[in-house]
């Protein structure tokens, strides 16, 4: 058989060969110039028994696959170096060595380190007095393995998604500050003149403003290094009650809050569902441009407690439904898309669903459930 090495540029391998496996294979064991020459191998080199075993291998072959021989020998090549993922194909080859034919194909193999690399496998049945009593496997080539693109193309994907993120930033942090920056100049004019009500209106813009820079601060945190939850059991009303602090609504629009969860916890991390109601509650403000009604209701039964948050707003395009929960994903001219990506991980994480239902023209609402109750007094 003649095996032809291609020298590239990260290749393993030392060189070619000219060499007839099959003369090698039945005579290896048996005199000493063979031997010689079967460990002189440039190539990876293994000989196995018709069980798939491994018999003897070469020093490229150690070298190149970090096992040695006297941890390898007796035990089966499929349990040492394919890997689960690839076992089908290896078999299908394998079965064709048993069957007399001579192979040559590409494998992926796994490493004495866990590493995976694809190689070229040349294989020829090593015959005695015309009787198959072997199998001499040779790896030829060291292929690019495909997963390796896989891992750069994700990489690339990252930048991508990192640089239309830095982008994004300036354009949606600008806005609320560019309003806290005005409101503070109009209240400190305001209270120069002794104005204290149009004093009092643009410290809660100011209030508000700054909040929506922190929601985007806080997703953007969450983007880069998740925290896992700190579960723990909590009044449901709570978080809600906490971002209503924090985030003043405005005047044009209509709250309204009812639950009937009282005498129910959930376990759930704080701040986590903190994040989740401030994303919903600033979006759904921000699609009643013209003002409207902000809903939130929760409601639970002997197994499940749902909050209902609903406004009426623009709502959403039926094509877009499908696209929201994902990261970048944005309607908003100057939207970073970030929100509602965050909202669902955060919720999923702390072992809750989230489901929409919007109309064009009509409005929107999320449904978050919670199976994980405590009652209490």
């Amino acid at each position: 058989m003649l095996v032809r090495l291609i020298k590239k540029e990260g290749d393993l391998f030392r060189g070619s060969v000219n060499l007839n496996s099959t003369e090698i294979g039945s005579n290896l064991g048996k005199t000493v110039p063979y031997q010689n020459l079967f460990q002189n191998l440039p190539v990876p080199a293994v000989v196995l028994n018709l069980r798939n075993e491994f018999v003897i291998c070469n020093d490229e072959f150690e070298h190149f696959t970090k096992f040695r021989l006297n941890e390898i020998i007796g035990r089966d090549l499929m349990e040492i170096l394919i890997p689960a993922e690839a076992l089908e194909p290896a078999k299908f080859l394998f079965g064709k060595l048993l069957l007399g034919e001579k192979v040559r194909d590409r494998q992926l193999i796994k490493l004495n380190d866990g590493s995976m690399v694809e190689v070229e496998i040349n294989g020829t049945p090593i015959l005695q007095k015309e009787e198959q009593v072997g199998l001499l496997v040779l790896i030829t080539r060291l292929l690019p393995y495909e997963n390796q693109f896989l891992n750069d193309f994700e990489k690339l994907k990252r930048l991508t998604e990192i640089s239309q993120l830095i982008g994004a930033i300036g354009h949606e942090l600008r806005n609320p500050l560019c309003i806290i920056k005005n409101s503070a100049y109009l209240v400190e004019r305001q209270l120069f003149r002794g104005e204290g009500a149009a004093g009092r209106k643009y410290l809660t813009i100011i209030r508000r403003e700054a909040e929506m820079g922190n929601k985007i601060i806080a997703n953007l945190l969450h983007f880069v290094r998740k925290r896992e939850p700190q579960r723990q059991w909590i009044d449901p009303i709570r978080p809600i009650k906490e971002v209503l602090i924090r985030y003043p609504l405005p005047d044009n629009i209509v709250l309204d809050l009812n639950s009937n969860s009282q005498g129910t916890k959930i376990f759930a991390d704080p701040d986590h569902l903190e994040i989740v109601f401030l994303n919903l509650i600033t979006n759904a403000v921000t699609a009643m441009t013209n003002g409207g009604k902000l809903t939130i209701e929760l409601k639970t039964d002997a197994n499940r407690l749902v909050y209902h948050i609903t406004d009426t707003g623009c709502g959403i395009a039926k094509e877009d439904l499908n696209n929201i929960f994902q990261p970048f994903f944005t309607t908003r001219r100057n939207g970073i898309g970030l929100g509602l990506a965050i909202t669902k991980q955060l919720v999923e994480a702390n072992q809750g669903k989230i489901s929409v239902v919007s109309e064009k023209g009509v409005g929107t609402s999320f449904a978050i459930e919670f199976s994980n109750l405590q009652s209490y007094e």
